[in-house]
């Protein structure tokens, strides 16, 4: 689930496509975009690779054709998506606003420039020791400063994201163009923008698992702060429900807030505000998948690999190089598969494929028809492909088990297995995945304007307050003139529990006025014009 084994079989596809050069326009708040939808999408890197030339000192630019940079397919053609981040390439001072013009005349990319220093600290040291682990239901791993949290780190993680949120303001209007919020990485990107533009359209997709219960999330202490941060944005996405259900237990057990189904989504009530949940596994661009299979050089590879497994079963294996891809144990039940049969020692070859952390994404990858699918049922998108024969990896056995059964399978099964995944991927591609999100963040935005929206809080514990159109907020300028008109004033006091404390003033005797307002808390006595006071809460004098 993380992002690199999921992006290889686009990425053998390259090639310029049509792209327009627009400037991302300011738009009046209530005015009518003249053209198209604009959506900005927010991540930690571009997706582009930069390449510095030794000679001219300048840069080339090529796509990183991962996911998200897939997406600006999917979307309908009078739609114009723009990317917000920084590039993962020291650039030149002298150099710096050529780049940046050269990004958005032909990439409708905004380059963000963070210092070395701050993004070492926000990314390497916060996001990956501290986000990274509790998101995968691990106790943070804070090499440099032992078990001790270190609020500097969240300090540099909010400093990051406040620069981001500022570039975004400086060229888009929140409330007019629709913001996608891509990863952990950004999440308090929501809290900047809301603060400016409380009718914002805001999107976030955690591309991450949510793997933390309530009890292993709440060990970081900025827990609560992050779950405020995240009920800023109008939606929220993840893969499959399961991860959704571990925020919605966090948000229930630390915030106190419930959650129902509305609209045919779920919906968490935050301040008179609805923040709802979707549930979307990111697809593939199938089409350039296709593509790749029908050029010469793929042909060749396909006719190569066949050769040289011809009579063989091969099993195949794409992972990252991290701690949750099971490598490791998948090679132990290969290993158990071969010693527990015999027969099958000369006929299955296991080919495993592995990317180091952040892959540039130059694998070459064979992909051929009939096969069966073998999925952790741990993945996030393990739910979706009908025909996969899901497992757990830390069961050595059962792996190896569903290794002969793929092998031994009758070719009339593998065949129906195989167009059941397929009809899946093709079905929720990544323009099905672009479109469902647009229209759920348009149905989410529905009533921005049906509400009064008053700003609480500060810094990234701001949270905007939704009010009824009739609401209208007392003020002192407005109250005293009233008051001093009327004749008759109706004063109305809380009579138990009271919030503040109150004091009632009067002529009366201490015997009486203790007898019927002793039970109010909080409630002092100044009976017989003052002469005596009486504090409830403390002592009488």
């Amino acid at each position: 689930m993380d992002t690199s084994s999921c992006m290889n079989f686009a990425n053998l596809a390259f090639g310029d496509l049509n792209r327009t050069n627009p400037c991302i326009k300011y738009v009046d708040s209530h005015g009518t975009s003249s053209t198209t939808v604009r959506i900005i999408i927010l991540s930690n890197l571009l997706p582009l690779h930069a390449q510095k030339d030794g000679k001219t000192e300048g840069f080339s630019f090529i796509y990183d054709e991962s996911p998200l940079w897939q997406l600006k397919d999917g979307f309908s053609p009078d739609t114009m998506v723009f990317y917000v981040g920084s590039l993962n390439a020291d650039i030149d001072v002298n150099v710096q606003e050529e780049v940046v013009e050269r990004l958005m005349d032909d990439f409708n990319c905004v380059h963000t420039f963070l210092a070395n220093e701050l993004f070492s600290e926000f990314y390497h040291d916060f996001c990956k020791h501290h986000l990274w682990p509790i998101f995968h239901y691990m106790l943070p791993m804070c090499g440099k400063h032992g078990d001790q949290f270190d609020h500097g780190l969240w300090q540099a993680y909010i400093s990051a994201n406040k620069i981001l949120a500022n570039k975004v303001l400086e060229v888009a209007n929140p409330e007019i163009n629709y913001i996608l919020i891509h990863d952990y990485h950004l999440m308090a990107v929501l809290v900047f923008l809301r603060n400016k533009r409380y009718r914002a359209k805001l999107g976030f997709f955690l591309q991450s698992p949510f793997l933390a219960s309530a009890e292993i999330y709440r060990t970081l202490p900025v827990s609560a702060d992050i779950l405020r941060i995240l009920l800023n944005c109008d939606l929220i996405g993840f893969h499959t429900f399961d991860l959704a259900c571990h925020l919605l237990s966090c948000c229930s057990r630390m915030l106190g807030l419930d959650y129902e189904s509305k609209r045919g989504q779920i919906g968490l009530d935050y301040s008179g505000r609805t923040v709802y949940i979707k549930i979307l596994p990111l697809g593939i661009h199938l089409g350039k998948v296709e593509n790749v299979l029908n050029i010469p050089s793929t042909s060749m590879k396909v006719k190569e690999i066949e050769g040289k497994f011809k009579g063989k079963h091969v099993i195949v294996g794409v992972d990252d190089m991290n701690l949750f891809k099971a490598i490791s144990l998948k090679l132990l039940a290969f290993e158990q598969l071969l010693r527990k049969y015999e027969n099958l020692r000369d006929i299955v070859v296991l080919v495993q494929i592995i990317n180091p952390e952040r892959s540039s994404g130059e694998d070459i990858e064979e992909v051929r028809r009939e096969t069966v699918l073998i999925i952790y049922e741990y993945v996030g998108c393990s739910p979706s492909p009908s025909g996969a024969i899901r497992i757990n990896s830390w069961d050595i056995s059962s792996l190896a088990e569903a290794m002969r059964s793929a092998v031994s399978m009758d070719d009339s099964l593998r065949q129906l297995r195989h167009e059941q995944n397929y009809s899946y991927v093709q079905s929720h591609d990544v323009a099905y995945c672009a479109r469902s999100f647009l229209h759920s963040i348009t149905r989410a935005c529905l009533d921005h304007y049906n509400y009064q929206c008053w700003g609480l809080g500060f810094s990234f514990t701001f949270k905007v307050a939704a009010l009824s159109l009739g609401f209208q907020k007392l003020f002192s300028k407005s109250i005293v003139p009233a008051y001093n008109r009327t004749n008759r004033r109706a004063i109305f006091l809380d009579f138990d529990g009271a919030l503040n404390t109150v004091f009632i003033v009067s002529g009366r005797g201490i015997s009486s006025l203790t007898e019927w307002l002793a039970p109010c808390e909080g409630l002092g006595l100044a009976t017989e014009h003052g002469y005596f006071i009486r504090y409830f809460s403390s002592k009488t004098s």
